[in-house]
This record gives structure tokens, sequence and C-alpha cells, in this order.
């Protein structure tokens, strides 16, 4: 599946929250692995999953990081392009 309706329950921000601030403790080297790894799996209508990858968004946010996935104000998760996450903090080489 290649997007998801995510329809807010009651308690959904206070779970957001908890696996937000579980990704923040990551250093980046482990939070990118882990973001690489969700990034390539599909979405599969799961409630619980539409929560994590809310928290992995606000989390890649924080660190500055474009993952590429977007969330409309009516719920629809997907992922724009298909790619890995890296980071500019490690290189200041550019490609070309």
């Amino acid at each position: 599946m290649l997007a998801h309706v995510h329809i807010r329950r009651q308690g959904d921000e206070e779970q957001i929250k908890d696996r937000y601030d579980s990704l923040m403790k990551l250093n980046d080297e482990e939070f990118l692995e882990k973001f690489n790894y969700y990034k390539k799996q599909p979405f599969f209508g799961v409630h619980d999953q539409a929560l994590f990858f809310i928290a992995l968004s606000r989390a890649a946010k924080q660190r500055q990081l474009d993952f590429g996935l977007k969330i409309d104000p009516h719920g629809i998760m997907e992922f724009e392009e298909e790619r890995k996450v890296t980071t500019s903090k490690k290189s200041s080489k550019k490609n070309g």
C-alpha cells in the first residue's frame, strides 16, 4: 500500500509522544538506520503503524532530516519518493 489514511483516536497524541521520545534517545546513526528500514516497509493500514510513522516524521523533522513522508490535513500519509535518508552533517562534499 503506498498511502494510508490516519483517523485520529483518543489517546493518539500520548502514544505518538511516547514513540517520539524513544526515537529521540537514539543517536543519529541509530535513528537513520531505523528510519531507512521502516521507510522500505509498505503501509499495512494499521493504526499503530500510522502512530509510529507520525512520531518518526516528527523526530526526523526535529533532527532536520528530509525524509519524504507527507501527511496532509485530512490524515492521508504517503511517501513522496523512494530514497534513503542521509544527513549532510557528516560530510560537506557536494555531489556532482
